[in-house]
């Protein structure tokens, strides 16, 4: 017969995403100052410049980005028309986003060991057969 499983992972569960979310983080704030992360750093002016026109022109279709994820000049452009005055260069925006990316991307690893952890069941796991739970 199967236990019911708690709603909460247990404390060292916890503990263990965190020390992982750490990890990550220590990796990716270094490269803060550098560029963003998945991103190569040429490409940040572009993306930069992607968020000016669509706040000029409504699209950034011209630059030939279309490869690109349109996350990150929407960022730009959101930043750029609500928390930049008109006389600032838009490159003011790059630290901002960066950290953002960062943030994205360690909230991403959070969100993935949730999952992983409420789809994964050790009373239903059976290897050739055999149900590990049995032992």
């Amino acid at each position: 017969m199967d236990t019911p499983r708690p709603l909460f992972p247990p404390r060292w569960w916890w503990g263990a995403l965190l020390a992982v979310l750490v990890l990550a983080g220590a990796l990716r704030f270094p490269g803060y100052r550098f560029s963003l992360p998945y991103i190569d750093h040429p490409d940040e002016p572009v993306l930069n410049l992607a968020g000016q026109m669509l706040l000029d022109f409504g699209t950034y279709k011209p630059l030939g980005i279309h490869g690109y994820p349109p996350g990150v000049p929407t960022l730009h452009a959101v930043l750029l028309r609500w928390f930049v005055d008109e006389g600032t260069p838009p490159a003011v925006t790059i630290p901002a986003v960066r950290l953002m990316g960062i943030v994205a991307s360690l909230g991403t690893l959070a969100c993935l060991a949730l999952i992983v952890r409420s789809v994964e069941h050790p009373h239903r796991r059976a290897v050739g057969g055999v149900h590990l739970g049995d032992f």
